[in-house]
C-alpha cells in the first residue's frame, strides 16, 4: 500500500513541530542589563582623577629632568654656556732684562755674586776669541796687582763672545717651547664621502692648523682658517697626542678674515687627548713691544707639524674690514703653500694667528700673521657667539699726512659703505670723515671699532661726520639703529634648522 506524498509532507511538518516542542525548555530571552548610574560616575570620576594624577606626575617629571636631558638632545644654542674671555699676557712678551750685580770684595753678603760694574757699549765688546785674548793680555799688564776671583770672574763673563755651543743650547731652548706650544694646536681636516686618506696630498689640501682658545663648560673651542674647511660639514681634529676625532662643529665666523671658532663636545674628547692638550696663552702684538722681536711659526707654515724661526720685520701694516681694522704682522720666515697655524714669541705666547692672503707685494712667499691684540676682541665675540653691532662702513684713519696734503679733517673717513646696511640708509657716503660717536671723539680706526663695541645691534648711535661741499667740510650728523653682522645671522639661521 502506497503513501501519497501529500501524506508524507504532512507527517513531516507533525514531526517538526513535536521536536520544536521537545525544546522549548532551552530558550532563553537575552535581556539587557540595566544601567547602574552610580557605579558608571565613580568609574569616571576615578579615570579623570588619575588622569589628572598622571599629569602631575609627568609635568613634574619634565621640570626635574629637562635641564639634565636638555644638555644631551638639545643643540648648544639653548644651553647657558660659560663665557669665554681671552686676556693678554701684561708683559706683551717682552723678556724680562737680566742684570748682573758686581760683587763687592768687601761685602760679607755678596759671597758668590758676579756681575759687571757698568755696561759695555756693543761696538766695544769682543768679536773673537782673538780679541778676548788680548784685552786680558792688556788687563794683565796694566794690573799688576792680584785681582780678586769675583772680578776675573766678572770680567770673562764682559769679555766672553757668543760661542757655537751657546747658539745650539739656545736652539733646543725654542724647540723644547715649541713642543709645549703644540699641545694647545689641533690639526682640522674635512671629510667627504669621496675622502681618500692614503692621499696625503689631498688630505693636506683641506687641512687646517687650530688653536685652542678655551672651554665654554660644555665644548672645546679651537680658533682656525675656515677657507679650506666651509666645504664640509663632517670636520675631525688631530691632537698633538696623536688622537683623531670627529664632530667639530663651525660655531661663529668672521667674514673679513675668515677666521672661525670650531666647538666639539668636551665629552667627545678621548682621556689621552684631555691629559694632554692645553689652552693657548696669548701675548700682546703691539707695534712697540713686538717688531723687530724673534718668533716661532708652529702648526703648518710650511707642512703639517713644521717650525720656523725668524723675525717680525713690520708691525703697522693694517687690513680693512667692515666696521674692523685688523693688524697684520710681517715676517721674515718662509711660508708653504696655504700656510697656516700661529706665530709665538719665545716665551711659548701667541702673538699672531698666520694668514694667507694678506701678504705685502713682493713678499707672497713670507708668512703674514694677524696680530692678536687686534682680533682678540673679536675671537671673544665668537666664542660666546655675541653679536656684533654693524653699521656698515669700512673705517680708514686720516693720517697727518693726509690731512696735510689734502686738507681733509681729523677722524675716520669712510672708504666705503655697504649696499642696503644701516649707514647707507642713514645718508653716509663714500669720503665722509666721520669725528664722533654721540660725546666721543673718533680719531682712528682702533676708536672706531672699540667704540663700536659700546652699541649692540638695535640701539641707537648718533654719529657726526664731516662731508665735503663747495665751501669746504661741513659738520653734520645721522642717528643710526645698529644691526647685525650678516654671517652672524646666516648661522644662527643655519644652526636653527
Amino acid at each position: 500500500m502506497s503513501i501519497s506524498n501529500k501524506d508524507k509532507d504532512k507527517e513531516n511538518k507533525e514531526q517538526k513541530f513535536t521536536e520544536a516542542d521537545d525544546y522549548d525548555f532551552i530558550r532563553e530571552k537575552i535581556k539587557e542589563r540595566p544601567v547602574n548610574r552610580k557605579k558608571l560616575l565613580k568609574r569616571t570620576l576615578f579615570t579623570a582623577g588619575m588622569a589628572v594624577i598622571f599629569g602631575l606626575v609627568a609635568c613634574l617629571t619634565f621640570l626635574l629632568l629637562e635641564p639634565v636631558f636638555g644638555k644631551l638632545l638639545s643643540s648648544d644654542q639653548d644651553m647657558e654656556l660659560a663665557p669665554v674671555e681671552l686676556t693678554e699676557n701684561p708683559d706683551d712678551g717682552e723678556l724680562p732684562e737680566e742684570k748682573v750685580i758686581l760683587a763687592d770684595e768687601d761685602d760679607e753678603n755678596s759671597q758668590g755674586l758676579v756681575g759687571i760694574e757698568s755696561e759695555t757699549p756693543i761696538d766695544k765688546l769682543p768679536l773673537s776669541d782673538e780679541d778676548v785674548k788680548t784685552t786680558e793680555s792688556e788687563n794683565a799688564a796694566a794690573t799688576p796687582t792680584p785681582v780678586p776671583a769675583s772680578v776675573v770672574a766678572a770680567k770673562e763673563i764682559q769679555n766672553a763672545a757668543i760661542k757655537l755651543e751657546d747658539y745650539r743650547l739656545l736652539s733646543r731652548r725654542m724647540y723644547s717651547i715649541s713642543k709645549e706650544v703644540e699641545k694647545s694646536l689641533i690639526t682640522l681636516t674635512g671629510k667627504d664621502e669621496d675622502s681618500d686618506w692614503t692621499d696625503e696630498d689631498a688630505v693636506r689640501a683641506r687641512s687646517t692648523s687650530g688653536v685652542i682658545i678655551g672651554e665654554n663648560g660644555y665644548q672645546l673651542l679651537v680658533l682656525a682658517d675656515s677657507k679650506k674647511l666651509e666645504a664640509y660639514d663632517d670636520i675631525s681634529g688631530k691632537f698633538s697626542s696623536g688622537e683623531t676625532v670627529s664632530g667639530f662643529e663651525m660655531f661663529r665666523y668672521d667674514e673679513d678674515t675668515g677666521l672661525a671658532v670650531y666647538a666639539l663636545k668636551l665629552s667627545e674628547i678621548p682621556d689621552m687627548a684631555k691629559m694632554s692638550y692645553t689652552k693657548a696663552t696669548l701675548a700682546g702684538s703691539y707695534p712697540s713691544s713686538i717688531q723687530g722681536n724673534a718668533v716661532i711659526a708652529l702648526g703648518m707654515p710650511c707642512g703639517q707639524g713644521s717650525l720656523y724661526y725668524g723675525f717680525v720685520t713690520a708691525a703697522e701694516r693694517k687690513v680693512h674690514g667692515t666696521d674692523s681694522s685688523y693688524q697684520l704682522l710681517d715676517t721674515d720666515i718662509y711660508a708653504g703653500e696655504d700656510a697656516s697655524g700661529v706665530l709665538t714669541n719665545v716665551l711659548g705666547q701667541v702673538v699672531g694667528v698666520i694668514c694667507d692672503d694678506h701678504h705685502e707685494d713682493g713678499m707672497e712667499h713670507m708668512i703674514t700673521a694677524y696680530g692678536i691684540s687686534g682680533i682678540r676682541s673679536m675671537i671673544e665675540n665668537l666664542s660666546n657667539k655675541v653679536d656684533r653691532p654693524y653699521v656698515g662702513v669700512q673705517p680708514l684713519t686720516v693720517t697727518k699726512d693726509v690731512m696735510k696734503q689734502y686738507g681733509i679733517p681729523e677722524g675716520v673717513c669712510v672708504a666705503d659703505v655697504d649696499v642696503d646696511s644701516p649707514a647707507m640708509e642713514a645718508g653716509l657716503g663714500r669720503g665722509d670723515v666721520i669725528t664722533a660717536f654721540g660725546d666721543v671723539m673718533i680719531g682712528t680706526e682702533e676708536n672706531y671699532v672699540n667704540e663700536l663695541e659700546k652699541y649692540p645691534p638695535g640701539t641707537q648711535l648718533k654719529i657726526h661726520f664731516k662731508r665735503q661741499g663747495r665751501d669746504g667740510y661741513a659738520d653734520m650728523e645721522v642717528k643710526i639703529e645698529t644691526g647685525t653682522r650678516h654671517e652672524d645671522i646666516v648661522k644662527d639661521e643655519e644652526q636653527n634648522n
